[in-house]
């Protein structure tokens, strides 16, 4: 249905362009003479035969005042699961003598039982929130923390695409840090690392919120840009 309503869209000589919102080679459209787009330099190269554009996500507008002082807390948020790396932060935490904590919905509570028992068992605390449809809403329960935290590199093993919370991190007015295997996200402000070992507590002070920039409307605007070109319009 959805290459008839490429057709349709075509017919009507109306630009159109995809956005590829995962990097799988299962159930994607054909190689077609039509602009692409992709969120990561890996997407790039999983989508090669598509000869994607490298669009990286918008960074979200701050909701909250930054901070500037207060006791350091470093948090990660959205699913607690094993892809996400959250024991692994705790570890680092641990061993770095930094405090952190791990907030996210309770959908996966009893999916993950066992996993969250561990968790809490190496001393790893935990926020657990009903499920929000915005993410803003959890402003509240982030609302003591100085940085978060995201380890992308098992996220992106899967399906692909690009990780969204740090970019929704840019709600919160915080400095970001994310473990990466690019540095994608090092031209919005965010601090990249290839590995957890590699950051170090002294490297949190001085740390700043993204760059806001690259915002929604950036993004919306360069995407049109390119695929008007596309098109000749």
């Amino acid at each position: 249905a959805f290459l008839g309503d490429l057709g349709a869209v075509r017919s009507m000589g109306i630009p159109f362009g995809v956005v590829h919102n995962n990097d799988s080679k299962d159930g994607i459209l054909e190689p077609g003479d039509f602009p692409s787009f992709c969120w990561t330099k890996l997407g790039q190269e999983r989508l090669a035969v598509h000869k994607p554009i490298l669009l990286r996500q918008p960074v979200l507008p701050p909701i909250v005042p930054s901070v500037s002082d207060g006791e350091l807390l470093v948090a990660t948020f959205g699913h607690i699961e094993p892809k996400k790396q959250t024991f692994e932060m705790n570890r680092w935490a641990r061993r770095a003598e930094i405090p952190f904590v791990a907030v996210g919905p309770d959908v996966l509570a009893a999916t993950y039982d066992v996993y969250y028992a561990d968790l809490k068992s190496y001393g790893c605390p935990i926020r657990l929130h009903e499920w929000h449809e915005k993410i803003e809403d959890i402003a509240s329960l982030v609302g003591d923390v100085t940085h978060f935290l995201f380890v992308l590199t098992d996220s992106k093993k899967g399906s692909g695409g690009s990780p969204t919370s740090p970019r929704f991190a840019g709600f919160f007015n915080r400095p970001v840090i994310v473990v990466d295997d690019e540095y994608t996200f090092a031209e919005d402000g965010y601090y990249v690392y290839r590995t957890l070992a590699e950051i170090q507590k002294e490297h949190l002070t001085g740390m700043k919120p993204p760059k806001y920039d690259w915002s929604p409307d950036a993004y919306l605007d360069a995407l049109t840009t390119a695929t008007l070109e596309f098109w000749g319009k």
